[in-house]
């Protein structure tokens, strides 16, 4: 093991935040990040006063990192922007091919009736 303990912090099912440990079987919870945070670093030091530090590599003052990563969904606000982009966008090409359906009307009826003199009589 090293001197570093790798851990990640989700946004939990109902509220608050989980953090769980990826190479030591630790996992905590807090309401707020720095909660969750605090009760991370809590609980791994309790994890390792149980451990057998030299088993893992480690002496009573090795200095331990604690390196996390924060999994967090985008926030309404930032969801509806997406929305509404994505939805700019469809509105965008429908525009564009109804404007290339418009442009390609008379070259349609030109192939459909070469001689304009004939175009408004029905047989």
């Amino acid at each position: 093991m090293s001197n570093t303990i790798k851990a990640h912090i989700r946004q939990g099912e109902q509220s608050g935040f989980v953090a769980e440990c990826v190479e030591l079987p630790v996992v905590t919870q807090g309401q707020t990040l720095e909660e969750v945070i605090t009760n991370l670093r809590e609980a791994i030091v309790l994890h390792l006063e149980t451990e057998d530090l030299i088993a893992l590599g480690l002496t009573s003052d090795s200095p331990i990192a604690i390196v996390y990563e924060i999994e967090l969904p985008l926030s309404s606000s930032r969801q509806s922007a997406v929305s509404w982009f994505k939805k700019g966008i469809a509105y965008k090409l429908a525009a564009i091919i109804v404007f290339v359906l418009w442009l390609a009307a008379p070259i349609v009826l030109h192939s459909v009736f070469a001689d304009w003199s004939t175009s408004g009589q029905v047989w």
